[in-house]
């Protein structure tokens, strides 16, 4: 199916979705959709509806091609910031922040989904051709591998077109982000605690990419964090939003970068119309008021 043709659907989806098309079916989907711990939206049809419980987001391979499967955020206060002689001054204001409920993409989002998103495919741009050395730029590239190459500006925009029927699609703000990585945690260099010890089973960093420094298939080989969210440490660094208008965050580190760059309140500001072959983005959901 064409990009053009994929668009005509999801517009049709969200006019019969706006009309009350569907009865109280619908209106069964979107209740649950609204308290379920997993929503799924999918980019065939652009809807939005409830998962329930999933046990391994791994088994199910739409996640990473047609769907975008995102986890529930629940409200609350979280610390943020991290203390210690490896963090930076800037990392060691500890903030207690409140948030909303909210959910974030289980996994950063893929080639795959990417074309459904956007139509485009950034990570084939020529300026891309040397990005991986002696591994070519093919190595780079494929379905499951995390979509890069696009700005923040590209991200947003594309995330933006995908929101509707009281859902907003989005890119996640700093807050979101840190409390996602944290995943119940405070005041830790990396989700699993303070140690700076390799964590070959939850993270793509040089340290454990020596022998091809390349980013990896979303999720595979890997376990998530306590919120079930996949590689928010290394593969490729995710976009957050700031609260400066002029640039945007880089965060959780990347394939080709130490363990420690890897760091959860590491932040590096970028422009927000750069593209770089090891930039991606992970989107969250959020109930709008209806």
């Amino acid at each position: 199916m064409s990009s053009y043709s994929r668009r005509i659907l999801v517009i049709a989806a969200a006019l019969m979705s706006f009309h009350g098309c569907g009865g109280t079916g619908s209106i069964a989907k979107d209740a649950a959709a609204s308290s379920d711990e997993y929503v799924v939206l999918d980019l065939d049809s652009g809807t939005i509806a409830g998962a329930g419980s999933i046990r391994d987001a791994r088994t199910d391979t739409s996640f990473r091609s047609s769907k975008i499967l995102f986890r529930r955020i629940p409200s609350g206060t979280t610390r943020i910031g991290t203390e210690g002689n490896l963090s930076t001054s800037q990392e060691q204001v500890l903030t207690t922040v409140s948030h909303d409920t909210y959910l974030i993409g289980v996994f950063e989002v893929t080639q795959a989904q990417w074309r459904r998103l956007a139509g485009t495919e950034p990570w084939t741009a020529s300026i891309y051709a040397t990005a991986f050395g002696s591994a070519g730029a093919s190595s780079g590239i494929g379905n499951d591998k995390p979509a890069y190459g696009m700005s923040f500006n590209q991200a947003q925009e594309a995330a933006a077109t995908w929101s509707r029927d009281g859902w907003t699609v989005d890119v996640p703000t700093v807050t979101e982000w840190e409390v996602a990585c944290r995943a119940g945690t405070s005041n830790k260099l990396f989700p699993w605690g303070a140690s700076s010890t390799a964590q070959n089973n939850q993270a793509v960093y040089r340290e454990t990419n020596a022998a091809t420094i390349v980013p990896r298939d979303v999720g595979l080989g890997r376990v998530p964090n306590a919120f079930g969210v996949y590689d928010m440490i290394g593969n490729v660094w995710e976009y957050a939003v700031p609260s400066s208008t002029s640039e945007v965050n880089l965060r959780g580190g990347a394939f080709d970068q130490p363990l420690l760059v890897c760091r959860i309140s590491h932040q590096v500001a970028v422009p927000r119309d750069l593209g770089l072959p090891t930039a991606g983005v992970r989107l969250v959901l959020r109930r709008s008021n209806r």
